[in-house]
């Protein structure tokens, strides 16, 4: 029973960290190939691009290596924060954008504490040097 129920816990991680890497990378596909909107979060061609696909190769790179799993989820966090406040602060109020905002923070949180369990869990089972 555990056992599924940790296949589960991996195989939902594995979902969130590749579905989060794919909408960053529509983020950066969007912001080179999209029209210009002023109105929209995500506009400007080079400003968007450059982080979000920087955020999406750190997020898929956790697979190598956790560390870079915690700067892409550290990243993709940070920057959902500061949308989030943009969007509180410039845009006309609208919930509805503000709580995807905050639930795209949270996942981001969940994927640099998975990185950080990761890393923790390879640290423990690493055998002793010998000196």
């Amino acid at each position: 029973m555990v056992n599924q129920l940790l296949q589960i816990e991996k195989i939902g991680q594995k979902t969130l960290r590749i579905v989060m890497a794919a909408f960053w990378i529509a983020v950066c596909c969007y912001a080179i190939f999209g029209e210009e909107a002023t109105y929209l979060v995500f506009s400007g061609k080079l400003s968007w691009s450059v982080p979000a696909i920087l955020t999406a190769i750190l997020l898929v790179a956790h697979f190598k290596s956790p560390r870079m799993g915690i700067a892409g989820g550290g990243l993709s966090a940070l920057i959902f924060i500061a949308v989030t406040i943009y969007c509180i602060k410039a845009l006309p109020f609208n919930l509805t954008i503000i709580l995807n905002y905050l639930l795209l923070v949270i996942s981001s949180v969940v994927l640099l504490g998975e990185s950080v369990k990761e890393m923790v869990r390879e640290r423990i089972t690493q055998p002793f040097p010998k000196a």
